[in-house]
């Protein structure tokens, strides 16, 4: 049973319809099947959209895992995250402005400006 809160074949049959050439894709090569990653929060799900924006996929995911070693058990949080020094993170290889997006994310987290 799926995860995710929709039937996945009505979903394919959907989008079968409402395009004749996705249709066409979706008979030859299959149905896309979707890999959802559990998140911790939204932080966790926030700060990995920082790490990963303008990176090739390898490279990002380098720099996410050595971010995320950063964390207590390797679970991203605003309360730690503020811990963590400008420093360590771009030692993890985050690049100054994704330091800083990630410290101001936290502290609007704990704050209460970002909904959680």
């Amino acid at each position: 049973m799926s995860r995710l809160r929709y039937n996945r074949a009505e979903a394919v049959r959907h989008l079968k319809s409402q395009c004749d050439e996705l249709g066409c894709f979706i008979d030859t090569c299959g149905p896309l099947k979707l890999k959802v990653r559990q998140r911790t929060g939204l932080f966790d799900a926030l700060s990995a959209a920082i790490v990963y924006q303008q990176l090739s996929g390898k490279a990002a995911a380098t720099i996410h895992a050595r971010f995320v070693d950063l964390f207590p058990g390797g679970k991203p949080d605003a309360s730690q995250a503020v811990r963590i020094g400008f420093d360590d993170m771009r030692a993890a290889g985050l690049s100054r402005n994704k330091a800083l997006s990630v410290q101001d994310l936290a502290a609007r987290c704990l704050d209460g400006s970002c909904l959680l």
